[in-house]
């Protein structure tokens, strides 16, 4: 009962949140988006020489928005202050390459699945080549509601060097139709991460080659993330290369078509209650079994899952 309780609050507070960002106020009673200025995307009938401050004066694309939040960080200097909020009107949005926004919510309207925001550009040209959705380093960087699909093989959606305090929730990343070696979220390191409720998926039935993959190496460090109540179907799910010290990655469900379904190939992670579904290895960590508590497992076509139990 208490997770069908969450999910109609967390529904309730979704169509609440929408109908007041809609009349104009943008959640000036529901903290924490009351605070810092409020921008708006508006795809279809926003124009980028207006300033962004209100529906009727909405910026067209999601970059020109990102610029102006970033400008009020940097005005301010990099200290700790009001975070700005971007939200996106529900459409289709060709844009790729975008940087972070820095101490920022960026905020998609609409209910899940096809009313949500698509961020969606089409494949690259020589003239407009495509790496990636977003990339670059964030800082306190909040991402919530967006569809992020890229068209090009063997690219990642959000490719970051540095992912420190960032939040993502809700969301759903997928290759393109056909697309193959698409990774959904790669970065070098990262500190207080969390990414929760996103759904990896496939396109035409062709799945991402990771869900995540922190790539680790010298001095790279997945620090204190919390990766959780995620749906992932790919190649392989949670690849983890870097040290990954008070890490928890829990109650998320897993299905691995090819590879791993969560690998910590250093072995300081936590990995606990997942559901996770592999060829042949469901869960490999270098920390053994003091590393991994209470998963249910599924190898191949077995016909149960195993729990872990306690010794």
């Amino acid at each position: 009962m208490g997770a069908v309780f969450r999910w109609i609050k967390y529904i309730y507070e979704w169509c609440k949140n929408f109908a007041y960002a809609l009349s104009g106020n943008a959640f000036g009673y529901y903290p924490p988006y009351d605070q810092g200025v409020q921008f708006y995307v508006d795809g279809v009938n926003g124009l980028d020489t207006n300033d962004g401050k209100s529906w009727a004066m909405a910026f067209k694309t999601i970059a020109v928005a990102r610029a102006a939040a970033n400008a009020i960080v940097e005005a301010r200097g990099w200290g700790i202050g009001e975070y700005s909020t971007i939200w996106i009107r529900p459409g289709v949005y060709k844009e790729h390459d975008m940087g972070f926004p820095f101490h920022c919510h960026m905020i998609g309207l609409g209910i899940g699945g096809h009313e949500m925001v698509k961020i969606k550009p089409d494949a690259g040209t020589v003239e407009d080549p495509v790496t990636c959705i977003f990339h670059g380093n964030s800082q306190g960087t909040h991402l919530a509601n967006l569809w992020m699909e890229i068209e090009d093989n063997d690219l990642a959606i959000i490719d970051a060097g540095v992912l420190n305090n960032f939040l993502m929730e809700d969301c759903v990343l997928r290759p393109g139709n056909g697309k193959t070696g698409v990774i959904g979220i790669r970065t070098e390191t990262s500190e207080w991460l969390e990414i929760r409720r996103c759904f990896f998926q496939f396109g035409a039935l062709t799945p991402l080659a990771y869900a995540m993959h922190f790539l680790g190496g010298a001095g790279k460090m997945l620090h204190a993330a919390r990766i959780h109540d995620n749906d992932i179907i790919a190649e392989a799910g949670i690849r983890i290369n870097a040290t990954a010290g008070q890490a928890v990655i829990k109650h998320n469900v897993v299905v691995a078509s090819v590879g791993i379904g969560i690998e910590d190939s250093v072995g300081e992670a936590l990995i606990v209650g997942n559901d996770v579904y592999a060829p042949t290895t469901p869960i490999s960590t270098a920390g053994g079994p003091a590393q991994t508590i209470r998963n249910r497992t599924q190898v191949g076509a077995a016909a149960t899952a195993d729990w872990e139990t306690p010794d």
